[in-house]
Order: structure tokens, then sequence, then C-alpha cells
């Protein structure tokens, strides 16, 4: 009811971090209470409404208890139920991550599990493990890695990954798998591999200097495009650097040291050169790579092997079938062609300008593109619990948006029934003070706003004016907790005994 809802949202909004809620009025208490013994339901979409609603309004102390009963309401539900489940799960993680962190291994993966929901679970566990559970959850990931779907496979690898840059114990442990893995024989995983190792690594890649030239070592074995590709803008990382950062290219060397600016320097060039050996059989996007790598050496390094090995590259570009290729390779030569040749002072001070401009143009690159497996879900946080289109993750036919919360709060007699609206309280009638009081007949209810009609009810089942039931009814006792108090003569409690067939048959 809206006035419920009207004072449980002024409660949720005077929510501190602490768990206590100021300001609970009479009908948010109501409705909590209410809702909270349908957690025990065994039907999960009961279970995921009152969770849904105790999760928004409830104090957050409560929390704990609500998550416990959505991980049994999991471990009971078909697979069907089990995703929907799962969907809303995730965006209360989004919003309360703790409280599901005690039930971590009510979302581990189970072999028979569908893909989609092996990976709603496994971003679960990313979200909620704490720092005591990751020894039980590397465990777990390290047992999904031998499963046979490699998509799943995949995706356990970006768990990884996204274990290790929440965690900064465990980033060495993760990086020296996610280097094994990098040469895996499915595309799939090598690449999401070589992602997640330039995702760890990128920032700081002077603290690497190791490992990249290990993934240098390895490009033969790479079987991936996106794996090479992942290993050559590794190596040359540190010259856009800045641009990435925001920072200038002098704090970055600053940083970074001039002595290990150069090694990085000397590991980008090799390799440049070892991708360029194979630049004819390369894919398209591996070439492409290529001449932004060694466009990026030209205009950065003084060094005089860039030259000759980008022109080479220039050159076998120009005649590649791909026009993508063709067309950076005429780009890089127009644009790295201005100063050469004699000029007179002036010419030579546009150049010098030209220079700056075209250094620019080129360490303008942004970030490594991750072709990562995207989400199942999309945003659906603007969407309502339980609806259709917070599980599809858009607009549903017939969808209709929550309304606002009124400005004022509404009394709590809206949610009362018309007819006892009308009816005020007497002390004459009887009832302690209640709106409501009956008289009139047996089948009728005399009300202060009429007579209702009472169907399945005869006159002969009440004794006129008094209002009770026939002595002797097996009823009269029904709640008595003595023997010798419930029952007829002949000890019977069964319902058959005032009206049994043999008197039907009579």
């Amino acid at each position: 009811d809206q006035p419920v809802a009207t004072s449980a949202a002024g409660a949720h909004s005077g929510r501190s971090e602490g768990g206590h809620v100021s300001g609970m009025t009479d009908d948010h208490k109501l409705l909590l209470r209410c809702t909270s013994s349908l957690m025990q339901s065994r039907n999960s979409a009961v279970v995921m409404a009152a969770a849904a609603l105790q999760f928004d309004f409830a104090p957050y102390y409560d929390l704990y208890r609500l998550a416990k009963a959505l991980v049994f309401a999991l471990r009971t539900s078909r697979s069907s139920s089990e995703y929907v489940l799962l969907v809303n799960i995730m965006t209360l993680v989004g919003k309360h991550a703790g409280v599901f962190g005690p039930y971590i291994d009510g979302f581990f993966v189970r072999a028979a599990d569908p893909l989609q929901v092996k990976s709603l679970k496994l971003d679960i566990l990313t979200e909620i493990v704490m720092e005591e559970h990751l020894p039980c959850l590397l465990k777990e990931l390290q047992a999904y890695l031998r499963d046979g779907n490699m998509v799943f496979v995949s995706k356990v690898v970006c768990a990884l990954g996204k274990c290790a840059r929440k965690h900064d114990g465990i980033r060495d442990r993760i990086l020296r798998s996610l280097m094994a893995l990098c040469t895996h024989t499915s595309d799939i995983v090598s690449s999401h591999s070589v992602q997640e190792i330039i995702g760890l690594m990128h920032e700081a890649p002077h603290m690497y200097t190791a490992q990249v030239a290990q993934l240098i070592r390895r490009y033969g074995l790479l079987g991936s495009p996106v794996a090479r590709v992942g290993v050559i803008w590794m190596a040359c990382c540190h010259l856009t650097l800045h641009t990435r950062t925001g920072r200038t290219e002098q704090e970055v060397r600053e940083n970074i040291g001039e002595k290990q600016f150069q090694v990085l320097n000397e590991l980008a060039c090799e390799a440049a050169r070892v991708a360029t050996i194979g630049f004819a059989s390369e894919h398209e996007t591996v070439k492409v790579q290529i001449l932004n790598t060694w466009a990026k050496l030209r205009v950065v390094t003084s060094s005089t092997g860039a030259s000759p090995l980008l022109d080479h590259a220039l050159a076998l570009a120009e005649c590649d079938e791909s026009y993508n290729v063709r067309d950076r390779a005429r780009f890089y030569a127009g644009l790295l062609a201005t100063g050469n040749g004699e000029a007179s002072e002036q010419e030579a001070g546009n150049q010098a300008m030209d220079q700056e401009t075209v250094k620019r143009i080129i360490l303008a690159s942004g970030g490594f593109q991750k072709s990562g497996v995207s989400g199942l879900i999309g945003t659906s946080g603007t969407f309502s619990l339980g609806s259709l289109s917070h599980a599809v993750g858009h607009h549903a036919p017939g969808y209709r948006p929550l309304p606002d919360f009124p400005l004022e709060s509404t009394s709590g007699h809206l949610r009362d029934p018309s007819w006892a609206v009308a009816s005020n309280p007497s002390p004459s009638n009887g009832m302690g003070g209640q709106r409501s009081s009956f008289s009139g007949e047996p089948g009728h209810l005399q009300h202060a706003s009429g007579v209702i009609p009472v169907a399945g009810v005869r006159k002969e089942s009440y004794s006129r004016g008094s209002g009770q039931m026939p002595t002797g009814s097996p009823l009269d006792n029904f709640y008595s907790d003595s023997e010798s108090e419930g029952g007829h003569a002949d000890g019977s409690d069964s319902y058959s005994y005032y009206s049994s067939d043999e008197d039907e048959a009579q």
C-alpha cells in the first residue's frame, strides 16, 4: 500500500551505515513483520518478492537473514527459477555485497548447471569473496579450469583476473597461473588470459619487465590473433601511459626511471621485430598493431634501428590485401615524412612544430580494447526486482515502473475497507471500541452501513438471539488441551460426528 511504502521510504532514507533505521513508523513495522514470515515459503517467487521488499526497507542487521533465505531458495529451485533468482541476487549483491559473504559456498558451480547459471555464479563469487574465503575460492576456480567447455573456462580466467585486481595479496600467484594459461590450446582461453595479464600490468609496466619478456618469447606459441595483439600492445604500453593516466610524458619518465624506460623500449622493439617476421601471414588486426608499434617507437625513441624496420613494415603493408592495412600504412607514411630533406630556417621551425603535432597524434591512442565475454545481464538496476524487464535487461512489453513516493505521508486508514470507515466505534456495542458491530438474525450480519448477507449459513445453525453453536458440538472444546473436555460422549472428535454419513442417509 502507498501509505506503508511512504513510511518505509522515509525510514529507508534514514538508514545509517551501522544498520540502524531512524523514524520507523507503525505501518513500516507492520509491513516488515507481515512479510518476514514469507521468507520461509517453499515458492521461490514468493521468497524473491518478499526479499526484494525487505532488502529495500528492513534494517541492515536483518539482511543477513534474508540472504540466507535466498541462498536456501536457490539451492532448492530448478534451473529456470535458479537463473531468475541469480539475476536478482546479482543486483542485490551490487548494493550489499557483504551480506552474501558468509554464504559463499551456496554459489559454487555444479557440473550440471547450465552455462548461463555458471556465469552468474562466477560473477557473484568474485563480488562477495572476502579475504578469509580466498583460499577456498581459488581451489574452486582451479577445479573449474578442468571443465570441458572452453567458454566457461574463459569466464573462469576472467574471474581470476577480477579477484587479482581486487585483492593484491594474490596478484602474483594468479599472474603466474595466467602466464601458464596464455599458451592454452584453445584460442578463446589464450586470448582471455593475455587480456587479464594486460589488465594487471598495464598501469605499472616497469614492475613486470620479466613477464613482458616472457610473453615476447612465447609469441610464436600464441595462436589467437587477440592474444598476439595483446602481447604487442603490452610491450609498448609505456609509450602511451601519459595519455591514459592524464600525466605529462616527463612525469611518466621520472616515475618509471630513465634506465627502466630504455629497457621497456628495447622490449617493444624486440616484440615488433618478432611480429614483423611473419607480417604477411598475420591477421589484419595484428598487422595494424605492428604498424602502430613501429610508429610510436619512431616518434619517441632516438634509436636508429626503428626507422629501417618501420620502412620495411610500411612497404609490406602497402601491398597488403586488406584496405584497412593499406590505409594505415599510407597514413603513417604521410605523417612521418614531415621534416625529410633540406628546408629553409623558417620551414625548419614549421616542421619542428609539425613533428610535435605528429607525436601527439600517434601517441593519442587509447587503452587496449578488451574483447571479453559480455555479461549475460544488462543494466537492470533501473527496473523493479523480480520483473521480466529486470531479467532481460530492457523494457519488456507492458512494463510500468513504480510510481514515485509522495512527498507527504498519508494516513494509514486508507487501507481500511469502505464499509469499516463509515462505522464509528461505540462503547455500547460490546466490542471493546472496535470499528464494527454485528447483530441481527442468523444468516445476516447487521452493520452500521447496512445488512450484509452471509452465504452458506442456515438459521437453524444458530440459536436465535444467542449467536452460538448448539451445545454438544465437538467444536465447542476444539482448542482445549484436556482430553475429557474435547468431544462427544463417545469420545469422538471427528468432524463427521456432527453430520455423519448415517445422518445424511437418513
